[in-house]
């Protein structure tokens, strides 16, 4: 999807907050369908490092992003795994991939370091604002 700055962030917010939302009930008990990510791969399509830099329009130098040639070994619920692309793992999971992302040390890589803070900050947000709100409301 293509949006202003603007617009990406208010999404991504959106689709953190569901994801937090979506794995619990209101008991407070967990209902996810991934298990775990166990491990990743990259195909020959991902960017190297010397290659994340392009050139705009307007002759400036910014990073591409990307992440193309990636993807996750993921367990799921049933017991099943199966080999997803990173863009649709980061589109559902973002929390997880990002945390994930974070452990394998995997940071500083181009698909991974234009967003996987990103999710983690916004989580943290999300929850300290939902902490409040409730103490507000239950004294």
């Amino acid at each position: 999807m293509v949006f202003s700055v603007g617009h990406v962030a208010e999404y991504s917010a959106n689709v953190i907050a569901e994801c937090l939302y979506s794995q619990v009930d209101h008991e407070g008990r967990q209902h996810m369908l991934l298990d775990e990510i166990t491990d990743w791969k990259r195909t020959n399509e991902a960017l190297d490092v010397n290659e994340i830099l392009q050139v705009s329009h307007n002759g400036n130098l910014h990073s591409r992003r990307t992440t193309k040639g990636w993807k996750l070994c993921t367990k799921w619920k049933d017991g099943s795994t199966s080999w997803e692309p990173l863009k649709d793992m980061k589109e559902s999971y973002p929390v997880q991939v990002a945390e994930f992302a974070i452990s394998q040390g995997l940071g500083d890589l181009p698909a991974f370091k234009w967003w996987d803070k990103d999710p983690l900050k916004r989580r943290d947000r999300i929850i300290k604002a939902v902490k409040t709100r409730y103490l507000k409301k239950n004294p």
